[in-house]
């Protein structure tokens, strides 16, 4: 058992360090690398998790390969979305709302490092207020370093507040999930506060639950991890409907959780009903994967031949 635990643990660090050879996807083949790459690490990760019950649940095996695998990550390319968030707490810093200029308009064009790197640069931002406050928060750089420690930060944060939710058993599932390690750390999405703030959300119901003084305190930190969630993804919205479930009587508290995003939208004059899902969400990845796959085996689509995809 412990054997076959070490051969597919390192199998996936392997693996997962190899993604690095693979990430210029401006060459031809590299996609089709680094999708074979991952699925085998996948493979990889899913036979180490399943035999790390036979290690007694280690403290410490879980946390070594919960930040190498992270550490492992960091020299990967980030996605072009970081490029976006640097253009637009670069246009918030300058005076501007992001929803009302594009990162190329000659008044900010350029103050905005890489430039040509960002994603739909002759657009508005279609991020919601929460996440450009935090993109006005974070320096300007040439590179996305500082976005990585930060996301990455959240990530490991959000990992520790799930041990005290479930046992390691169960959260190695998540921690050494290698595409979870590789969006943070790797890719730089800022997704990992969101989610951070969920498991947030899950552990003061948790406890809202379990007690029977000092309710009001849970429930507001519910509130509240709740309302940071909508504001950077208006679509955890959707959490409202059980936390008002969970909180009952003490769900006036969820008042906060519509306020702060609410508030923001004020500010930032924020078309909530246009972008509850995103314009970058117009196209799954999954519906972007499919489409990839047929186009460049079977079924060629030469009208996009010359299409970039994001990533």
């Amino acid at each position: 058992m412990k054997l076959r635990f070490w051969i597919a643990l390192v199998a996936q660090l392997v693996l997962f360090a190899s993604l690095k050879l693979f990430d210029d996807w401006t060459l031809e083949w590299m996609p089709v690398y680094f999708v074979a790459c991952t699925i085998l690490c996948g493979l990889a990760y899913l036979f180490a998790s399943t035999e790390f019950a036979a290690l007694n649940n280690a403290v410490w095996i879980f946390w070594f390969v919960t930040i190498g695998l992270r550490l492992l990550a960091l020299p990967q390319a980030p996605s072009n979305e970081v490029w976006r968030f640097q253009a637009d707490g670069v246009i918030q810093r300058v005076g501007f709302n992001p929803y009302q200029v594009a990162p190329n308009d000659p008044r900010v064009a350029g103050k905005i490092p890489e430039l040509a790197r960002v994603p739909r640069n002759d657009e508005p931002t279609a991020f919601a207020p929460g996440a450009e406050v935090l993109f006005r928060a974070i320096p300007a750089t040439n590179n996305a370093l500082l976005y990585k420690t930060i996301f990455g930060a959240a990530d490991l944060l959000a990992i520790a507040l799930l041990l005290r939710l479930l046992d390691k058993q169960t959260a190695v599932w998540f921690a050494w999930n290698p595409l979870v390690a590789y969006s943070f750390f790797g890719a730089a999405h800022f997704d990992s506060i969101i989610l951070f703030a969920i498991v947030a959300l899950i552990f003061f119901l948790e406890r809202f639950e379990q007690t029977v003084q000092s309710r009001w305190k849970f429930a507001l930190g519910a509130a509240v991890a709740l309302g940071i969630a909508i504001a950077l993804r208006p679509v955890c919205l959707v959490l409202l409907i059980p936390s008002l479930f969970a909180l009952r009587r003490y769900s006036i508290a969820l008042a906060a959780a519509i306020a702060l995003p609410v508030l923001l939208d004020c500010v930032f004059q924020f078309p909530f009903a246009q972008n509850l899902f995103g314009d970058f969400g117009h196209i799954s990845r999954l519906n972007d994967l499919f489409w990839w796959l047929i186009e460049d085996t079977i079924l060629p689509n030469w009208h996009q031949q010359y299409y970039r995809y994001d990533v």
